[in-house]
């Protein structure tokens, strides 16, 4: 698995595609079925996903776990979160945090993370 952070639309999506050598199109967190983040080569906007997942009420360490599982391979891409000013809405706050936390279990599990600022991707494990 690898993992790729940044602010959003620095070219995470771009680069995971390079990584991933134009293997399929992209699961995206906001409209794709979770299940094609089993599948799919590349996940963009994991961000979205955990959104969606809080939403259901399911739990975001076990989709995590599912796609190591299934989809070990993969390349997701998720907006860093922490930057910025606190949401006062507190569904908001919380899809911040649960997302930080899953960025955190993503670069922990995965054997390569990098950070994309301005389209330039920084190996950072």
């Amino acid at each position: 698995m690898i993992f790729i952070t940044g602010g959003a639309w620095q070219g995470k999506t771009a680069f995971a595609e390079t990584l991933a050598a134009g293997r399929a199109t992209p699961a995206s967190g906001r409209r794709d079925p979770f299940e094609t983040a089993l599948e799919r080569p590349v996940i963009s906007g994991f961000h979205y996903f955990v959104r969606r997942l809080l939403w259901e009420e399911r739990d975001v360490n076990e989709f995590i776990a599912a796609i190591e599982a299934k989809n070990p391979d993969v390349v997701i891409t998720a907006d860093e979160m922490g930057c910025g000013i606190v949401p006062v809405d507190p569904e908001e706050r919380a899809w911040r945090e649960a997302a930080g936390r899953a960025a955190e279990k993503l670069a922990a599990d995965s054997e390569a993370v990098y950070r994309m600022v301005c389209g330039i991707a920084t190996r950072l494990k």
